[in-house]
């Protein structure tokens, strides 16, 4: 008897079929966007701030603070050479005598 049921009964069941499909793909791109939103966490800038203060400096960061450190204990000790033989020219040609 079912060849001569009412075929409105029959496309509503499709619809209700289809809605029922619509209703759980929608709720699984919602759980699918909802787990990726976990993922994303924010990250916090003040902690990263805080790491890059306090990273160990590289080999090649030392070799250049090193590097660097050196030419400046250079520059000094030419600069004290240099004063000191001005000094010592003042006095020779100011014919200062020791007491």
């Amino acid at each position: 008897m079912e060849l001569f049921s009412n075929p409105f009964a029959q496309l509503q069941e499709m619809v209700k079929q289809e809605q029922k499909n619509a209703k759980k793909e929608a709720s699984l791109r919602e759980n699918a966007a909802r787990e990726v939103a976990r993922e994303e966490k924010k990250r916090n800038p003040n902690r990263d701030e805080f790491r890059d203060i306090f990273v160990d400096p590289s080999e090649e960061e030392l070799r250049a603070e090193d590097a660097a450190a050196r030419e400046h204990t250079e520059a000094l000790r030419r600069k004290e050479e240099r004063l000191q033989n001005e000094f010592l020219e003042f006095v020779k040609f100011a014919n200062v005598r020791k007491i």
